[in-house]
This record gives C-alpha cells, structure tokens and sequence, in this order.
C-alpha cells in the first residue's frame, strides 16, 4: 500500500487510458489464440514443467462449487438459511432477444 498526491494517482491511472483512435490488442504473442495451444507446449518443454494434472490422468476438472469450497472451505450448494438443506439447479433460463419490432426505441447510452 502506499499514499499517493492526487496529481499522481490521475497521473498513473491516465497512463492506462488510450488516445483517442487507438484500441487495445487484448491477446497477442504467446497467447495469440491462433497458436495458443503450441506455444504453450512449447513453454512447458522449454522450462520443464508438466502439464496439468487433470489432462494427464484423464480426469474432468474441478466443477465451480467443488473448487470454490477448496478455496474457501464454504460449500455454496448449502442453503444459507438453513444451513442443511442443498440448493439444486431447476432450470436455466437463456437470455432472451429483443425483438426490434416489438422493443420500444431508446437513446443510445
């Protein structure tokens, strides 16, 4: 942690703003999606690291309530009023589109 003038902060924060006309490139080089799969076997040979477990055994990975009660000891199917019963997924509900000719016009944002 450490304090900062106001100048500075709006200093450093500006410095991740980007001029006008410009974007951002999000995935380039190593994790180009094009070769991403390569050159990442190619970095694991080249520092001697194995692959993850779960591609070598075969194994599926970890669902989200299995990893997030690892990391966090709180299992999140438990019904947090009760504390003993479990949550259970009934249904997914998909996005649904706007249909234009039904959607009333609005100004843009």
């Amino acid at each position: 942690m450490m304090s900062l003038e106001g100048v500075e902060f709006i200093r450093r924060l500006l410095m991740h703003a980007l001029p006008d006309r410009f974007v951002w490139i999000r995935y380039y080089g190593l994790l180009a999606n094009a070769q991403r799969r390569e050159n990442l076997e190619r970095c694991r040979l080249l520092l001697g690291v194995t692959p993850p477990q779960e591609a070598e055994t075969g194994e599926s990975p970890e669902t989200w309530e299995e990893r997030l009660e690892h990391l966090t000891g709180n299992d999140p199917t438990r019904c947090p009023i009760c504390g003993e019963g479990r949550l259970q997924l009934i249904e997914t509900l998909r996005r649904s589109r706007r249909d234009p000719a039904t959607t009333e016009a609005r100004a843009p944002p």
